[in-house]
């Protein structure tokens, strides 16, 4: 099942790794740089999609500290607009997310940077974390000859004398 996924994150190389493995298992994906952008595409798709279904994406990705608006600050007015907008907050910053979320009326999805490719998944897609290994390291390995793990597993995909994902 494709989903259709907005990502909110200021740092280049964590939304780049995000989308390009989205997309990898066949997720469209688009980006956002902070969470004034994060609005505009959200509204633009919004205005698309209004008669098509209730929320323009199937998941938001927001990075909690961004430049110009903040995460917390986007989710609210998205919330505000589309109530069962499904929202994961990825953050580094879990103690602070908290404490801005103690007045937060709706509920959002949090997971704690760095996160695992597969736990990011696993959480987008709602399905087990090891079926996620699994479906990944097949796509990664077929893109660069790794285990997703910056661990080369040569043709028998062994790793430290350690089968990983036996036949």
């Amino acid at each position: 099942m494709t989903l259709k996924v907005l990502i909110a994150e200021d740092e280049d190389d964590i939304a780049q790794q995000y989308k390009m493995v989205l997309e990898e298992l066949g997720h469209e994906v688009e980006r956002a740089k902070d969470g004034e952008e994060c609005l505009k595409i959200f509204h633009d798709a919004l205005e698309k999609n209004y008669k098509d279904r209730p929320n323009p994406y199937d998941v938001i990705l927001l990075d909690y500290l961004m430049p110009i608006m903040d995460g917390i600050e986007a989710a609210k007015v998205i919330l505000e607009e589309c109530p069962e907008q499904r929202i994961i907050f990825v953050t580094g910053n879990g103690p602070k997310l908290l404490s801005g979320l103690i007045d937060f009326e709706k509920p959002v999805e949090i997971l704690i940077k760095p996160v695992p490719l597969t736990a990011l998944i696993a959480k987008i897609e709602n399905r087990r974390q090891k079926e996620i290994a699994k479906k990944l390291y097949y796509k990664l390995k077929k893109w660069d000859g790794t285990d997703g793990l910056s661990t080369p597993t040569g043709p028998k995909r062994i790793a430290n004398n350690i089968n990983i994902f036996p036949d």
